[in-house]
């Protein structure tokens, strides 16, 4: 019999656990969106497995669709002759959240609120009165007003993993739902590039840069951003027509969980649909 069909969070596909009768040899698994089956050799059904021995079978693709109740039916070998099981029912769906923090908008945020911070002291004088955060490369965005600062993703990697790709225990809900949680851990390096049109206003800059992701190391750390390293270094960009850029680059490199999250409720029994056509 078909013990339980479990939704994967991702949509569009379905696992069957099945626990065959005794002497059974192998199997057939069939789908339908309709419990009528006609026997093993159903032509309106979807083969699913064939002469399959797997205790776990997975049922994906666009032939899935979710929202879409679909019926399933075991055929079992045995003695040389095909012996229906009971059918079972479920219905894909995508379930899955995706909450992990983008590393590249939490520092994008921290920078804008800190730079304001630094132009309100009186640490950096820009003439427009802010320090615009970008998160393309100043010149690819047609920023005209300097001083400003750019935030883009030089790289994003998988850098842990773990046996069944799970970074934290289940969580139990109040209602008796679990939330599972899948994922790893990324190895994440972003590039933070401040341009200004002076010399000293490029310090001023770098120096302000430097002091605020220093001050927002436990505001990374609340959200997961750990390992946190910073470097800078100066650069001039002379392709500028009336005046160059004074630049100072700098990389931003971090480690931080990626993962999704799903909500499901506690198994306490199992239902088939027992059709007496065999």
């Amino acid at each position: 019999m078909i013990t339980l069909i479990q939704p994967l969070s991702a949509g569009n596909a379905l696992r069957l656990f099945i626990t065959p009768p005794p002497g059974a040899e192998r199997w057939r698994v069939l789908r339908r969106t309709a419990d009528a089956f006609t026997g093993p050799d159903d032509a309106g059904a979807a083969t699913v497995a064939d002469d399959c021995t797997d205790t776990v079978v997975l049922d994906q693709g666009k032939a899935l669709l979710n929202g879409t109740l679909y019926h399933y039916r075991p055929y079992y070998r045995v003695g040389g002759f095909w012996v229906a099981g009971d059918s079972a029912s479920a219905t894909p769906a995508a379930t899955y959240q995706g909450d992990a923090v983008d590393p590249q908008t939490l520092l994008c945020e921290r920078l804008e609120l800190g730079l304001a911070v630094e132009v309100a002291r009186g640490t950096l004088a820009p003439a427009s009165g802010a320090v615009p955060v970008l998160t393309v490369p100043h010149a690819l965005s047609g920023q005209t007003v300097f001083p400003c600062v750019s935030v883009w993703v030089e790289e994003n990697s998988t850098a842990e993993r773990a046996v069944g790709e799970v970074l934290c225990d289940d969580e139990h809900l109040g209602d008796g739902g679990w939330v599972e949680t899948e994922g790893w851990l990324s190895s994440t390096r972003l590039s933070v590039v401040g341009a200004s049109s002076d010399p000293a206003g490029r310090i001023a800059l770098r120096t302000a840069i430097g002091r605020v992701i220093a001050a927002n190391l436990p505001v990374f750390a609340e959200y997961g951003l750990t390992q946190v390293t910073f470097s800078q270094k100066d650069s001039e960009d002379v392709t500028q027509s009336e005046t160059p850029l004074y630049l100072v680059f700098g990389s931003f490199s971090c480690m931080t969980p990626s993962y999704i999250r799903n909500v499901v409720g506690e198994i306490t029994d199992v239902e088939t649909t027992v059709s007496s056509s065999r």
